[in-house]
């Protein structure tokens, strides 16, 4: 919660018509339980801004703030920070840079010293195949060189040298009646939901006039209050481009970490702000999506193990779709200290299993210390044979911001064990509406060349034991410093290969620099 010193309330912005959402506690309960606890709490949106949304004026908003008073229950904080800090103005930077496709091959511009020119048409229609194919986001080899090119967001199309990290705007020009070309200023490849709109709706898990009931939970553990308002606020500040899920978990949290550090030394992930749940891209190729996932579900998985299979565990992600989710099996204010985790994985052989494949050398001491590091930065590890954390809390929440256009490439609605609840389908139109999301699971496919790429997933993660929660940062530096083979080139070529199994991706170069994560 901001710490402004802007006294309204809630029920002024409402008569004011700003706040959407009637003013009500989390529960009577809550407010009763908690209404004498005093709690003092900095700003919530205190993360750093990542280098692609500071270049679109993606928080180009003015907030309405307010300050806890010295006496405020944890229903009141929760609330303010979804209901009060509603934003006034709404993006206004669509600029004349729409990407869309002119038929048969589009003609594609690149920005160069405040001109724009043609790019040859043998690119612009590999770029024109892979637009047509849904992919807003792919690399194009060109000229002997390698590019990132990102038509995932709308008037902000662009392409990045892999090798020199140069970054250059791109359009597509389509024709229109009347003119021999023309701008088409309406349409985006990917039909993203209007924002103005997801902003009206406002913060998913306050949708449908959803029960914040669940969130008493937190008043039995006053330490977690601040991980919420901070998932709370970046549910505010995205909810116009972006989907939210939330996914629990505890044991697996060591083998998450270990793949945000090779993934930031290798392709420059930013580990600093989430773990990465899924490092090894071959374990894709057969599921590259949801409806490939629901394919081999139906085959494979629903008359054994459904999603307790270890293929199905290898490419998805179990989660909720509210901050104030109440099940069914997992609420997520109330399993966070313990975080969610199954009791029949071998998660030592498994980090074993992950470093050998990675090509990584000596894999039983180098996994000994990586134990004894999380070990000093109090992350539990019980189930590698180390410790376990000495508060006893070893839950962990990742909040997984997913852009609205790769709902469905990306998700879909489940049942407990991963069948499919058809009501809820498709996935984005649940969530794009005003719907209560406060019930229902969904399953993720943690595809990394999505979730390793900020324009198309942005992940946020809390730890319920705050020693690991405070040291968190520095025990990915030391991580990362485990990892001393990824300094030479070579080792570096043969880690990554060993991630795409077997076979290095067409834009990697033994001397490039780090990908833009």
């Amino acid at each position: 919660v901001c710490s402004s010193h802007c006294s309204m309330t809630a029920g002024n912005l409402q008569m004011m018509g700003v706040c959407r959402y009637s003013p009500h506690d989390i529960s009577a309960d809550l407010s009763r339980s908690v209404n004498q606890l005093t709690i003092q709490l900095g700003d919530a949106g205190d993360e750093p801004r990542d280098k692609l949304s500071s270049g679109h004026n993606s928080d180009d908003l003015e907030w309405i703030q307010t300050s806890p008073s010295p006496q405020t229950s944890v229903g009141q904080i929760v609330k303010d920070s979804f209901e009060v800090r509603m934003f006034e103005k709404t993006r206004s930077n669509r600029t004349e840079d729409s990407e869309c496709l002119a038929k048969p091959v589009p003609r594609v511009q690149v920005r160069i010293h405040g001109f724009w020119r043609d790019i040859a048409r043998e690119e612009a229609a590999e770029i024109g195949r892979h637009l047509q194919d849904g992919e807003a986001q792919f690399y194009l080899h060109a000229r002997n060189r390698d590019y990132d090119i990102d038509f995932s967001r709308m008037g902000a199309a662009r392409q990045t040298n892999l090798r020199s990290g140069k970054t250059r705007r791109l359009r597509i020009l389509v024709p229109r009646p009347g003119d021999r070309w023309g701008i088409q200023r309406t349409q985006p490849v990917f039909d993203q939901p209007d924002v103005v709109e997801q902003r009206r709706l406002g913060p998913q898990s306050l949708r449908g006039e959803a029960p914040q009931n669940a969130l008493r939970y937190l008043s039995e553990k006053p330490w977690t209050l601040p991980s919420f308002i901070k998932f709370a606020d970046r549910e505010r500040k995205y909810c116009g481009e972006w989907a939210v899920f939330y996914h629990s978990y505890s044991h697996a949290a060591l083998i998450y970490e270990v793949q945000a550090a090779i993934a930031s030394e290798l392709f420059g992930f930013k580990s600093q702000y989430a773990p990465l749940p899924r490092l090894m891209i071959n374990q894709f190729y057969d599921t590259p999506d949801a409806a490939s996932l629901i394919r081999r579900f139906d085959s494979e998985f629903a008359g054994s193990a459904r999603d307790h299979a270890a293929n199905f565990r290898k490419v998805a992600l179990s989660t909720m779709c509210s901050l104030s989710a109440k099940g069914p099996e997992v609420c997520l204010a109330k399993a966070f200290v313990s975080g969610y985790s199954c009791i029949d994985v071998p998660f030592r052989q498994i980090l074993e299993h992950l470093l050998q494949s990675c090509c990584f050398s000596e894999v039983a001491k180098l996994a000994d210390g990586i134990v004894s590091c999380a070990e000093r930065h109090g992350l539990d590890t019980s189930a590698f044979g180390g410790r376990a954390c000495k508060g006893g809390r070893p839950g962990h929440a990742l909040q997984i911001f997913i852009r609205r256009s790769l709902v469905d490439r990306l998700a879909y609605a489940a049942h407990p064990y991963g069948l499919v609840d058809a009501e809820r389908m498709p996935l984005s139109s649940w969530l794009n509406g005003d719907n209560a999301c406060t019930y229902g699971q969904a399953r993720v496919v943690a595809h990394p060349e999505h979730f390793m790429h900020a324009s198309n997933v942005r992940m946020y993660t809390a730890s319920a034991d705050p020693t690991f929660e405070r040291c968190r940062v520095a025990f990915q530096k030391e991580l990362c410093e485990l990892f001393t083979a990824l300094k030479d080139p070579a080792a570096r070529e043969q880690v990554a290969a060993g991630i795409y199994g077997g076979v290095l991706p067409p834009w990697w170069a033994a001397n490039h620099r780090k990908a833009r994560a």
